[in-house]
């Protein structure tokens, strides 16, 4: 399994849901480009697309959701 699958910080978000959470659509890009696992919830059961669907206050929030449904 690749680091980008893998890796987890803080409350069992992984570096695609802190992308996708603050809307960094290259870094979403990206992580999902090296094989992140999009499907991988963080410790209360959310996946990066359920976050970022909450949060679609700009332009990148959206294109990242976007990038997260392909």
């Amino acid at each position: 399994m690749s680091r980008a699958r893998a890796s987890r910080v803080q409350g069992g978000r992984t570096p695609l849901f802190q992308a996708a959470n603050g809307g960094h659509l290259d870094v979403v890009r990206a992580l999902l480009n090296a094989g992140a696992d999009k499907t991988i919830a963080d410790n209360r059961g959310n996946k990066p697309i359920d976050r970022v669907c909450g949060n679609t206050s700009n332009k990148q929030h959206k294109d990242a959701i976007v990038a997260l449904l392909r």
